[in-house]
């Protein structure tokens, strides 16, 4: 599709933007979304949802780390006649971030970045809450000063349940005191009080090395972000919660990019 036709004013365009995880499936078009676990007939709600677009032109941006997903939600894309764009490659050839220079870099990263370049300047730092904690930097050149990777809560406590036999399976709660008073809560507390430590501390070096200790604006996002917000926030005024931020990514990218 050229200039001419994407930019014509007689055509409703609907841009949508789909993530595909690990464990999860994101798909977002103007202020509406679902997000689910993958379960038997997943396509089919990904389907229903976004036939109720169906007068408009479908333009799909999709970003995917699970292969045999996509290759499951392509077809479905298909028979709704979308436009169909891989957000990888776009992202690979757009200006508006500086990252290629980051060896093996993940797109979600990027796509975060991006995200958040549509609702602030740089600099800032994002902070992405799922199966990986990821925390990634940006100057106010719009250049990615690189990050951190490093386990998600949940990915720790299912560590710690399936390499110890002592240790049981608990499910992350909110926890009032330090000190558990019994192991499920112990382990709660470790998990939680130390991923909230090591992302401060992380935040910390990151400003005094590459922003001669200025505080920046924080960004955070991704499933398990709740269970940081109140405390990150209290060090700073921007500090910001955004749910949807690699898929406000996807759109924002889809929206100023030059077909």
């Amino acid at each position: 599709m050229d200039n001419t036709s994407l930019s014509n004013k007689s055509i409703k365009l609907n841009f949508t933007a789909i993530d595909i995880g690990n464990s999860r499936i994101k798909v977002k078009s103007g202020n509406k979304s679902i997000a689910f676990e993958y379960e038997n007939n997943w396509e089919r709600k990904v389907n229903s949802f976004l036939r109720q677009f169906a007068d408009d032109v479908l333009l799909a941006g999709y970003s995917s780390v699970n292969p045999q997903k996509l290759i499951s939600l392509l077809p479905v894309l298909k028979l709704l006649n979308a436009i169909v764009f891989d957000i990888k490659r776009m992202a690979g050839k757009q200006y508006f971030l500086e990252y290629r220079h980051i060896k093996g870099i993940g797109i979600d990263r990027v796509l975060g970045m991006l995200g958040t370049m549509s609702f602030i300047k740089p600099p800032f730092i994002t902070v992405d809450c799922g199966t990986a904690i990821t925390i990634n930097a940006v100057n106010k050149y719009s250049k990615c000063l690189g990050g951190t990777i490093m386990p998600g809560i949940r990915t720790q406590l299912k560590s710690l349940s399936e390499r110890t036999s002592a240790l049981p399976k608990v499910e992350i709660k909110p926890v009032k005191r330090a000190a558990g008073k019994d192991t499920a809560n112990a382990i709660r507390s470790g998990v939680l009080a130390g991923t909230t430590g090591a992302i401060k501390e992380i935040i910390k070096r990151i400003e005094k090395e590459e922003f001669a200790s200025k505080k920046v604006p924080l960004i955070l996002t991704g499933g398990e972000s709740g269970y940081f917000f109140r405390e990150l926030k209290k060090e700073r005024s921007k500090t910001y919660l955004k749910k949807d931020l690699v898929l406000d990514g996807i759109l924002w990218l889809m929206k100023n990019y030059n077909f």
